[in-house]
């Protein structure tokens, strides 16, 4: 394989933070190897009866082989998923993905954990990385290469002896790529990554870049102190680059916070010295953590990665927090696409595929401020695991739930039938599903997430006067008449605080600080229904215990200043939006499909209207930002700004042409038709 599709994650429960990170390093955990994962959906929420029982310890690592999935932890037994007699485990064992029975002919017999799984090409091997000394009868070091059926010591493969724990492995192409805790493989300098023949097992020169210095920890400080190396690896599918994550400051002599892009090439490694974010430099829970980076992985085409991390709650840290990361253009100070903070929990595990990242931990809640508080207005729940929306972070509708929690969901893997889910505890759901350390997510039942296009011209404008709805086609220069609908169940404007269209709902502010939507054909409107995905029926009764006392979320700081909204559109994942009397341009994130608003405001840069004129409607379409203006001489007139995102490509120009011209473009409610 040419890629490195890999899950997994690290962490305790707070309270046993110091003592955990007080050993080494090989208490992380390390993915497997899979191709990009192109679904088209988002995952069924009920997790399919054919996975194995897993009764102690914990899932650390999935991959999968043609029909099989490998599985490796902490565990010792398991059972068939219809239960029956308790089979010896010990920290790996092989599954038939189809109906979740184990293999009993496949018996590698290791004496230690199991952080890492990475299947040849062919399927006729493992790769399997830990903290282990045996395999059977076999004197091993960490890494072993495995008979793929017999779970015996593969022959013809040098054994290799790094001096610590293995975290993570990668092949691509005829290279295994190996990161841990260790800075010496066979005798030779390796500061925590190292690059070996897959065939053979010979340590090669190609990748010799080495980490160093803790990222917390410094002598005599008073901190948490656990070995410098590299925690994870992910490779861009095309097999070009390579990002590290880990307990280090320096990469090859570069300064790098726990994160580096690293380039492959065809005959060495080497820095990328043209990326490079300082987002990851603040430390964060020093006691606690001397590293808190904890999972990434490659968006399936390779423009993207995402981080998953823990840290505890620190204001302004991208701390327990999933942060999307884009290659291009780069620079010496990248910064996220979007974060999505938990509040204060840890996030231990993420996977990418084209419709969702999916993410895992021990979370309540997504769409926080910032870390540093458990109850935060915007926060939505999703406990133990979330799919969030690739173009800004928000959670997705989906929400299967994992209660209890636990330490987390450390270990993801997407397949093209599905994603596995790897934790130490028993249920999906609130106590509903009995999957022991173990649970799959099949796409089969799954849904595509809705999504909504940019409009493009020409198009058919409505607007809402009264209760009267009219409809005219406009084309950025020109806009034939307004023609009367008849329509049915038209709605007041006067308590409309902006609108716009997803699918086929009218979504539109409200005088009661909320928003609410309605079916809009383009002739008739359907049932008024408030928007408040922040009280989930299935979990706002759920006991959590501690600070909170339910997973019964708030509404974002967005509703409550309502009152206040003078015109609101939608484009591209963000909502645009002005105030009464206030010549600024506002955003927030926006999710077409759980309806979910971002938690955090910003002001869009470059975008403050004219002198004296306030918009009051607001519409987009063909790349552009469209306002009917309120002037002091009353006019109304129609003005227009380019606008890709956030980025702003002129100024404000006042649009005229045949029917724009004369026309009152501040009156009433006007937004692009369905």
């Amino acid at each position: 394989m040419t890629s490195a599709r890999r899950r997994a994650g690290w962490r305790r429960p707070l309270a046993a933070a110091v003592a955990a990170l007080l050993l080494p390093l090989a208490a992380a955990t390390a993915p497997a190897t899979a191709d990009p994962v192109g679904h088209g959906v988002v995952a069924s929420a009920v997790p399919a009866s054919t996975t194995p029982q897993i009764l102690d310890g914990k899932t650390h690592a999935i991959a999968q082989s043609g029909p099989w999935i490998y599985v490796g932890g902490t565990f010792t037994t398991a059972q068939d998923p219809a239960g029956g007699a308790t089979l010896s485990t010990p920290y790996l064992l092989r599954f038939d993905q189809a109906t979740g029975v184990i293999d009993r002919t496949f018996a590698p017999a290791l004496d230690n954990t199991v952080n890492a799984i990475a299947p040849t090409a062919d399927g006729s091997a493992v790769f399997v990385g830990g903290t282990f000394k045996s395999a059977g009868a076999a004197k091993v070091r960490n890494l072993v290469k495995l008979d793929a059926t017999t779970g015996a010591v593969a022959s013809g493969f040098t054994k290799p002896v790094p001096n610590g724990s293995v975290l993570d492995l990668a092949l691509t192409g005829r290279r295994l790529i190996v990161s841990g805790a260790f800075s010496k493989f066979n005798g030779e300098p390796r500061g925590g990554l190292a690059s070996l023949n897959a065939t053979t097992g010979a340590l090669q020169d190609y990748l010799t870049i080495g980490v160093a210095e803790h990222h917390n920890w410094t002598a005599g400080a008073n901190g948490a102190k656990a070995p410098v190396g590299v925690a994870k690896v992910a490779v861009s599918p095309d097999g070009s680059r390579m990002v590290a994550i880990g307990n280090f400051q320096k990469v090859d002599g570069y300064a790098r916070d726990q994160v580096v892009l690293i380039r492959l090439g065809d005959s060495a490694a080497r820095v990328d010295t043209g990326w490079r974010t300082l987002r990851y430099t603040p430390d964060c829970q020093r006691k606690a953590f001397d590293y808190y980076l904890r999972d990434v992985d490659f968006s399936p085409d390779g423009s993207y990665f995402v981080v998953a991390a823990s840290g505890s709650g620190f204001k302004g840290t991208l701390c327990d927090a999933a942060s999307r990361f884009d290659v291009a253009p780069g620079g010496q100070q990248v910064e996220p696409t979007w974060t999505a903070w938990t509040g204060q929990d840890s996030l231990l595990s993420v996977a990418v595929t084209d419709t969702a990242v999916y993410v895992g931990g021990h979370q309540k809640w997504l769409n926080a401020v910032q870390s540093g508080a458990d109850r935060q207005a915007g926060q939505v729940p999703r406990p133990g695991i979330a799919a969030l929306d690739p173009v800004s972070g928000l959670p997705l509708a989906w929400n299967p739930g994992r209660h209890p929690r636990g330490i987390g969901a450390e270990e993801l893997l997407a397949t093209d039938d599905g994603i596995y889910v790897g934790s130490d505890t028993s249920y999906i759901g609130r106590s509903q599903y009995r999957r022991e350390r173990i649970a799959f997510f099949p796409v089969q039942g799954g849904a595509a997430p809705v999504s909504q296009p940019a409009a493009t011209l020409p198009r058919d404008l409505y607007q809402l006067n009264g209760s009267t709805i009219t409809a005219r086609t406009f084309t950025g220069t020109t806009a034939t008449a307004p023609a009367a609908l008849p329509g049915a169940n038209n709605p007041s404007a006067a308590s409309f605080r902006g609108a716009f269209m997803i699918g086929d709902k009218l979504v539109h502010g409200s005088t009661d600080n909320r928003l609410h939507y309605r079916t809009f054909t383009g002739t008739t409107f359907g049932a008024d229904v408030p928007i408040d995905p922040y009280n989930d029926p299935t979990w706002s009764d759920v006991s959590v215990g501690g600070a909170t006392t339910s997973y019964r979320g708030m509404a974002p700081t967005f509703y409550a200043s309502m009152s206040q909204l003078a015109a609101m559109t939608y484009a591209d994942g963000r909502i645009y939006y002005t105030k009464t009397l206030d010549r600024n341009v506002y955003w927030r994130w926006f999710s077409p499909d759980s309806l979910v608003v971002g938690a955090q405001e910003h002001t869009l840069t470059g975008a403050a209207t004219p002198a004296l004129r306030y918009p009051v409607n607001l519409f987009y379409a063909g790349g552009r930002l469209y306002a009917g203006m309120s002037t002091t001489d009353e006019q109304g007139e129609l003005w227009r700004l380019p606008l890709t995102g956030t980025k702003v490509g002129g100024s404000w120009s006042r649009v005229t042409g045949s029917g724009i011209s004369g026309t009152r473009w501040s009156t009433g409610q006007i937004f692009v038709g369905p």
